[in-house]
């Protein structure tokens, strides 16, 4: 987006900048010093906490926050809205662990399901049985060694039995991943807390990692809040408009397409079996193969869609798989480029590709940027190409990464190209345009893009974003959900071993019968999963308001030139987070205190000096809590008081809000 608008911006006199993680804090600096900023959600999230963590000025890269305009909004400040981003230091000793882990691990394989511990597989949790206490009580490795507590291998049972790889994880580079139930992506950077993470990494028999202490964390909904305005764009966000609604007192509003929707969404084809449904699935994907028209098949989770590759696999059935796999994760534009193409069979999880468009003929400028790369890779010293290719070797000579750089860009870079590249890219197009309109043109007749969605999706959302990978700008296409009795959602719908009562065929009545429990059922899965975002977001809010006072003085204090940062109260003033905790306050020596047993040091023996300040966790405590200033005068100095209330003041305007 950053490379497609940057020109139309420049050209109204309106500066553009691109924040990235390879850039140094000068560089950030500059980025977000344009009118307009692109940066990844969780970039800014982290430059923000980070400029929390300064010593001085030059070490922040933000400006205030004004506008946020955010893409995909639904998965941002819906589905990813309460999962912590934590700003994080390494510690502890990695030998130490691994022996101990190991033990523990070891020890886990001993346990029986069912007789030692019990597994709640809805809130994924283990519950050891009072034979397993007794166990563990007999066993000499918790008797004798206070190291080796319960709550370890609890952890172990959970890696044994719970987390499972490719569904919950995956193994990369001899590194944990993991996945992301909405996406199917995995989440590089991000660890199980409380031990969990460091459980699987002995369960697969991989390097411990560090532990790591949490220093500051925000969650994308508390983070959003502190922007003046914000508002973004989803194909999804209808769906979620009561919830956007109530969390953040945001409308949606549907933009009606300049293009009339041909989209055939089919009726649900219900299974006895997972085993008839993966057959028809065969049947499909082979008359798909024969006839030429491109489908694309929608599966759950990354093991499903594995699965559902051996398959056709062994039916000698030619396909692509995009998932959260890393291997497959990289060729992501590529397999995306030929998902429209004809006899293409694409195998995908929920919201890999999501937002990108599948042309009908496949993507004609991708395939173009790779005839010219594959043109200038081709080292023959006669083909019809080399006239082309010295050309352009001879104008990059003296920077040949300007040529990676404007091929990679190409469209986009046209006019910044050099001649000879601008010659070669417009002989392989309009050579070549003429294909690529009878294939786009046979691929319509064939019905499109055929959408297959494997499993039930438990999400309305999710199902939409399928859906939505058809039938794009007026093309044809269709869709339609394939489901068995034995998927886990149709358990809680009816008893499956009732419905198998009716033989090989479903009765009309039972059909109508059963998609009405099916979206009854679901309907109430997504009001349970609204609830509990809205009882996380209402506690949120209740701190979100002391966190705001807090942040804003400090940074206000830290940067205030007026002010002596070096007073023997305040040394570390950057590096000293309050935490607030029910009863309880952290102090500047790192160890909690209750708010009731706080020893109150005499003014008389603090510095007298005008401009000298407490360290923050004094001034939080005094300034909070039901000690008011007014019982202690002269405790502060003016300055100080005089910052917190404007540091007050400035977060008025949300307090409506935050009550």
């Amino acid at each position: 987006d950053y490379y497609a608008m940057r020109v139309l911006y420049k050209s109204l006199g309106v500066s553009v900048g691109l924040s990235s993680l390879k850039q140094n804090v000068l560089q950030k600096r500059e980025s977000y010093s344009a009118d307009i900023t692109y940066v990844s959600n969780s970039e800014i999230v982290f430059d923000y906490l980070k400029d929390y963590e300064a010593f001085s000025k030059e070490g922040t890269v933000l400006r205030p926050l004004n506008y946020a305009l955010i893409d995909e909004i639904d998965s941002i400040l819906l589905d990813e809205a309460h999962i912590p981003l934590i700003l994080a230091d390494a510690e502890g000793n990695i030998n130490d662990n691994t022996a101990k882990l190991k033990k523990i691990n070891a020890t886990a394989k001993k346990f029986l399901e069912n007789e030692d511990f019990l597994i709640d597989q809805d809130s994924k949790k283990i519950y050891l049985t009072e034979k397993g206490y007794k166990k563990c009580k007999d066993l000499t490795i918790f008797r004798f060694s206070s190291t080796h507590k319960i709550s370890e291998l609890l952890n172990a049972l959970s890696a044994l039995y719970l987390y499972k790889k490719y569904i919950d994880y995956t193994v990369s580079n001899n590194n944990i991943f993991i996945i992301d139930q909405l996406t199917g992506r995995p989440l590089p950077g991000r660890k199980w807390a409380n031990g969990l993470h460091e459980a699987i990494e002995t369960k697969e028999n991989l390097k411990i990692s560090k532990s790591t202490k949490e220093k500051i964390s925000i969650t994308y909904s508390d983070f959003i809040n502190y922007y003046s305005c914000f508002s973004g764009m989803s194909g999804s966000s209808q769906e979620g408009s009561n919830e956007f609604y109530t969390l953040y007192k945001k409308s949606v509003f549907k933009v009606p397409s300049s293009f009339k929707n041909n989209r055939k969404d089919l009726s649900t084809k219900l299974y006895y079996s997972e085993q008839k449904k993966l057959e028809s699935l065969v049947s499909i994907s082979k008359n798909a193969n024969l006839c030429g028209q491109p489908l694309l098949l929608g599966t759950s989770s990354i093991k499903s869609s594995e699965n559902l590759s051996k398959i056709l696999k062994k039916e000698f059935i030619p396909h692509k798989i995009l998932n959260g796999l890393p291997e497959n994760i990289f060729k992501e534009n590529q397999i995306i480029a030929a998902a429209g193409k004809r006899n293409s069979i694409t195998i995908v999880t929920p919201v890999t590709g999501r937002g990108s468009d599948i042309l009908l003929g496949g993507e004609f400028i991708f395939w173009v940027k790779k005839k010219i790369a594959n043109i200038l890779k081709f080292n023959k010293k006669v083909d019809i190409y080399k006239p082309y290719r010295d050309f352009i070797f001879r104008e990059y000579s003296k920077n040949i990464n300007d040529l990676t750089v404007h091929l990679a860009k190409l469209p986009l870079s046209y006019n910044q190209c050099k001649q000879s590249l601008r010659c070669l890219y417009d002989f392989i197009y309009f050579s070549n345009y003429p294909y690529w309109f009878t294939e786009n043109r046979l691929a319509k007749n064939l019905g499109g893009l055929a959408v297959i969605i494997a499993e039930y999706p438990m999400n309305s959302r999710s199902e939409v974003q399928l859906k939505g990978r058809t039938s794009r700008a007026g093309d044809p296409g269709s869709s339609q959900l394939h489901v068995s009795l034995d998927e886990k959602f149709f358990k809680k719908v009816v008893n499956p071993n009732l419905l198998r009562l009716f033989a090989n065929s479903f009765p009309e009545i039972l059909i109508k019968y059963l998609k009405q429990r099916i979206a009854i059922q679901r309907n109430a899965l997504e009001n349970l999963e609204f609830e509990s975002r809205k009882a996380l977001h209402l506690f949120e809010k209740s701190l979100s308001l002391y966190k705001k006072i807090y942040l804003t003085a400090k940074q206000d204090i830290t940067f205030q030139n007026k002010i002596l940062l070096n007073s023997i109260y305040s040394k570390n003033i950057a590096r000293n987070l309050v935490k607030h905790k029910k009863n309880s306050i952290s102090s500047f020596f790192n160890k909690e205190v209750s708010l009731k047993k706080k020893s109150f040091m005499p003014y008389s023996t603090k510095s007298k000096i005008e401009n000298e300040i407490w360290c923050e966790e004094d001034i939080q405590y005094w300034k909070l809590n039901s000690y008011s200033c007014l019982s202690f005068p002269g405790l502060f100095s003016e300055e100080v008081n005089r910052l917190w209330n404007t540091a007050i003041n400035k977060i008025k305007k949300h307090e409506e809000y935050l009550i």
